[in-house]
């Protein structure tokens, strides 16, 4: 949970400076580490978050024509707090 949300956030600003390149790299780690979420558990035995919830910020995350190069560096903010909430971890 916790580089999934990092890599979100770093593809923001990534983003915010013109690196689109770099952005792309971060999204795309951030993808295959927000897809692991359904398969990690927390304390209780639950998934951080549910096939259908990581579906259906994989679908946000790749929406469009352009997929991951369309993401704007506010949505990824939002993204990595819905991480964040998930997975009660947070950036420091």
């Amino acid at each position: 949970g916790y580089k999934a949300q990092y890599y979100l956030v770093s593809g923001a600003k990534k983003i915010t400076d013109g690196k689109m390149a770099s952005a792309l790299h971060a999204l795309s780690e951030a993808y295959g580490f927000i897809l692991g979420l359904q398969f990690t558990k927390d304390s209780s035995g639950n998934p951080y978050m549910t096939n259908e919830e990581v579906n259906g910020l994989l679908a946000r995350l790749s929406a469009g024509d352009g997929g991951l190069w369309e993401r704007t560096a506010e949505e990824l903010t939002v993204m990595a707090a819905e991480v964040a909430t998930a997975t009660g971890l947070t950036l420091p």
